[in-house]
């Protein structure tokens, strides 16, 4: 079997003359993956100087299944792995791919980063490519999703605010109907639309936004990371675009279970507690990140009243409320600063 490509410059070569670059970070989702690139070829039609890396963020242990699917199907001239030297979580393993585009002349003026766990339906691509190039200001887009069920997930989102930390920690119906306009999803309808961010399931970027200082942030995991990269974009004069003609199927949550289905029922991991407070500290600063994690723990304890007063089932994430005042900002601040 061929050995996976690990050298950079090799992959560099592999990109060079690109029209499209697709990147997919694969961690223990190898058959998945696999699924998304058979879906991939309805793209080569209209894309036949696409090209896709698949980052192995398992540091090889994907690339062996990965590797002889591609074998099998002769799909050598527009699929390579590239191994991740450690898993460095979503933004680090897209950053690898992304550098070798940067390094090339005038290639893959568009990056479509999609996850492992999706399915494209035909045109999903084409549709992105099309309405980047109709819309110059338009850095980012994103794709209508669909539920493995084939259900429309039909969301984009606003950023972040302590607002939006209230409404999803109070769950209560008069504040809710208050705050809807802060609610962080926004359900969304079939024309196109400018949004806060969309999902990194499906995001396609443009090349020109891209550089060494405006990548993913590789200081998220996971989580934040795309709502992080979208708001920059947006600080730097780049639009983000929900683009409803292009649909792609995703099965959340298959490598971490922190979402899809039956999500409610798991306790939220650390790194996406991390992530959250390293979005509030770094776009709004340590006493906005403070405020925040005291209205959203606020919110959760009126929450608990709430139900209990109620007889309501609780419909957050099993310990939320003890570990979110476990990760209140100012609390791991003291405790960085006793440990020094």
């Amino acid at each position: 079997m061929e050995k996976p490509i690990t050298n950079d410059q090799h992959i560099t070569d592999f990109v060079e003359g690109c029209s499209l670059l697709v990147v997919i970070v694969s961690y223990q989702t190898g058959e998945l993956v696999i699924n998304t690139l058979k879906s991939l070829i309805v793209e080569l039609s209209e894309h036949p100087l696409m090209r896709v890396i698949v980052v192995d963020n398992t540091c090889g242990k994907d690339a062996e299944i990965i590797e002889k699917a591609i074998k099998d199907n002769d799909w050598q001239d527009w699929v390579k792995i590239q191994i991740s030297p450690h898993n460095g979580g979503f933004s680090f393993g897209n950053n690898l791919a992304i550098r070798n585009a940067l390094k090339t002349t005038d290639s893959a003026r568009y990056i479509w980063i999609l996850n492992p766990d999706t399915e494209i339906y035909q045109g999903a691509g084409s549709a992105l490519v099309k309405f980047l190039q109709e819309n110059k200001k338009v850095g980012i887009t994103g794709s209508c999703l669909f539920h493995g069920d084939g259900t429309e997930w039909g969301e984009a989102f606003r950023f972040p605010t302590i607002l939006s930390e209230i409404e999803h920690a109070l769950q209560f119906g008069p504040f809710s109907r208050l705050l809807k306009n802060y609610t962080i999803a926004k359900k969304m309808g079939d024309q196109p639309c400018q949004v806060d961010w969309v999902s990194g399931a499906s995001m396609m970027i443009r090349r020109d936004i891209l550089d060494a200082e405006n990548l993913f942030d590789e200081d998220y995991f996971l989580y934040y990371e795309e709502t992080d990269f979208c708001l920059n974009a947006f600080l730097k004069g780049w639009n983000t675009w929900y683009v409803p003609s292009s649909k792609v199927m995703h099965i959340s949550g298959q490598s971490t279970g922190a979402t899809g289905t039956g999500y409610l029922s798991k306790r939220l991991p650390q790194y996406m507690f991390d992530s959250r407070n390293h979005y509030f500290t770094k776009n709004h600063g340590f006493l906005y990140a403070t405020i925040a994690d005291i209205a959203k723990i606020g919110s959760l304890i009126c929450n608990k009243v709430i139900r209990l007063f109620r007889g309501k089932p609780n419909k957050h994430h099993p310990y939320l409320l003890r570990d979110s005042i476990l990760n209140f900002t100012l609390i791991k601040y003291i405790i960085r600063v006793i440990k020094k």
